[in-house]
């Protein structure tokens, strides 16, 4: 497969949450915390080849469609801004 070269950002605030969200499930299992983790980054990750697979984001009502959400695990990950630009 040729990746497409492009790139997922993440600003400081989504990077602290993931960090959280490990961090708090890893006080009852380090099993499931590496689970999740794993499963987050790379339904993350696919997002450079296939940006648009997800659906927009429900609670984003004004946003003209350029936000997608990714939910997993109990957990919404975050709005993904589509950029054209990108």
């Amino acid at each position: 497969m040729v990746s497409s070269g492009k790139k997922i950002r993440w600003d400081e605030a989504a990077k602290e949450s993931l960090k959280s969200a490990i961090s708090f499930i890893r006080k009852d299992s380090v099993k499931n915390a590496e689970k999740v983790k794993k499963d987050l980054l790379r339904k993350i990750n696919s997002l450079k080849d296939h940006p648009e697979k997800y659906p927009l984001d429900k609670f984003m009502k004004d946003s003209e469609g350029i936000f997608r959400a990714v939910e997993l695990h109990h957990y919404r990950v975050i709005p993904i801004r589509q950029n054209n630009s990108a």
